[in-house]
């Protein structure tokens, strides 16, 4: 590997690690390492990174369009090739969010399909509204399609799914129609995961539902999912970082019902797995989970 593509590449690991910390830092990098690019993968994951950041991040869609047409140009990019392809979908997703309602009218229906969806993962924590408008047309474009079980579709689909389910737990007062969309949301993505995924990422979708009825004040729903991910994690020999975090979407259930007998089972089980956490980073995620829940029972 070239110095450029060594350089090319720590900037893409280390501008996902802070993205979610600094996004306008990360956004104003992102033209520094256009030069340094030598082949369509690279410009793909600079295309992927620009768009999530741009988009749901800041809602700075108009200048993410700029950026995606200025990657467009670069020498790299092989016309008709998957590269130029991706960055027409991320580019419309960004465009449609921006209020550009024609920017899907040239791409193929599974592509507008997913650039509707990423549209309204950018808009979610700003216009639930029209998120929740876009998210549905998406679904039913996509319900109405023939795109063959293992289509790239799905993916995009379930990602969205979670994100948008993970914006609107957020929301202090939530609206109903922001309740609807995020169990929507939550929905899809278990379904879309279905599809796309491996059990890892059905489990942690069934931990998203759990917390998204938590959220819309269902417990029973909430213990119903959290059971599942735990029983998914436990049939398929899953790390005690899964079992950890499912058996914390049981706790929150459990205390949300006033289930105290529950809740404090739940929460030896969650110290059990922590006990088999050795990676440091997971364990240091795990231990603040931890100690927030002992404190909550602590004032139940």
């Amino acid at each position: 590997m070239s110095s450029s593509e060594n350089f090319v590449a720590e900037f893409l690991d280390k501008a996902w690690t802070e993205h979610a910390d600094d996004p306008s830092g990360v956004a104003d990098r992102l033209n520094s390492v256009i030069p340094l690019l030598r082949d369509d993968g690279q410009l793909a994951d600079l295309a992927r990174l620009a768009q999530h950041v741009f988009g749901e991040h800041l809602g700075r869609w108009s200048e993410g369009v700029a950026f995606l047409d200025a990657l467009r140009r670069h020498s790299v990019l092989r016309p008709g090739e998957s590269a130029e392809l991706l960055i027409q979908r991320l580019r419309a997703s960004l465009a449609l969010a921006a209020g550009d309602p024609i920017s899907c009218k040239s791409l193929e229906p599974s592509d507008a399909i997913c650039a509707t969806a990423m549209a309204a993962a950018s808009l979610a924590e700003r216009d639930s509204e029209r998120a929740g408008r876009l998210f549905f047309s998406a679904l039913n474009d996509a319900s109405s399609g023939d795109f063959g079980q293992a289509h790239s579709v799905w993916r995009v689909l379930a990602v969205v799914g979670n994100n948008i389910a993970c914006a609107m737990e957020q929301i202090a007062q939530r609206s109903e129609a922001q309740r609807e969309l995020m169990l929507a949301a939550a929905t899809a993505g278990r379904t879309y995961w279905e599809k796309a995924g491996t059990w890892l990422e059905v489990e942690r979708a069934e931990y998203r539902l759990a917390m998204s009825w938590l959220a819309a004040g269902d417990p029973s729903r909430a213990q119903v999912h959290a059971q599942k991910c735990i029983t998914i994690v436990e049939s398929h020999g899953g790390s005690a970082l899964e079992r950890f975090f499912g058996f914390e979407a049981l706790t929150h259930a459990n205390m949300a019902a006033a289930n105290a007998t529950a809740a404090k089972e739940s929460l030896v089980l969650m110290e059990r797995e922590l006990d088999a956490i050795s990676e440091p980073s997971d364990r240091l995620w795990a231990v603040g989970a931890l100690e927030a829940l002992k404190g909550k029972a602590d004032t139940q």
